[in-house]
């Protein structure tokens, strides 16, 4: 008898959590679509700035990522992905290059509707951890970006 009311207990408790997360989804949604938030960044706005800042290197990477252009792409790689990219692509033609970056460009294409910066975290001095909700898919995303010399990059 004790099973069957801590299974139920656990059935009631996994529910519960299951709309709350729905109830999180729903309002992370509507804070990402709020205009007066200054976090959001219409896909508009969703172009090169710099790699100067955390959030400044997420945009850019972002649209450098979507835009398809490999210089673009390279500029917003890490120092070791890009030497791995440049030698990837020593042998390779301009349109097998172009369709490399148009295949990365498909997974960040929710990106291209809007995002949210929910959440800016230092965890250290050259490393911070950034979360993104994507308007595309409803979906959020972590990023860590990490500092080279003066520029961040996203490593993870």
């Amino acid at each position: 008898m004790r099973l069957r009311n801590q299974a139920g207990q656990l059935k009631r408790a996994d529910m519960a959590a299951g709309q709350l997360e729905a109830a999180n989804q729903r309002l992370l949604a509507a804070l990402a679509r709020d205009a007066t938030n200054e976090n959001h960044w219409a896909s508009e706005p969703l172009a090169f700035s710099t790699f100067a800042d955390p959030e400044s290197a997420l945009k850019s990477t972002l649209w450098a990522w979507n835009a398809g252009d490999p210089a673009a792409y390279l500029a917003s790689a890490p120092p070791e992905e890009r030497a791995a990219l440049e030698t990837d692509w020593q042998n390779k033609s301009d349109s097998e290059i172009m369709a490399d970056c148009k295949s990365a460009s498909r997974l960040w294409a929710p990106a291209t509707e809007g995002v949210c910066v929910l959440r800016n975290k230092a965890i250290s001095e050259n490393e911070s951890v950034v979360d993104i909700y994507f308007e595309g898919d409803g979906k959020t995303r972590r990023f860590v970006l990490t500092k080279f010399g003066g520029d961040w990059k996203v490593t993870g």
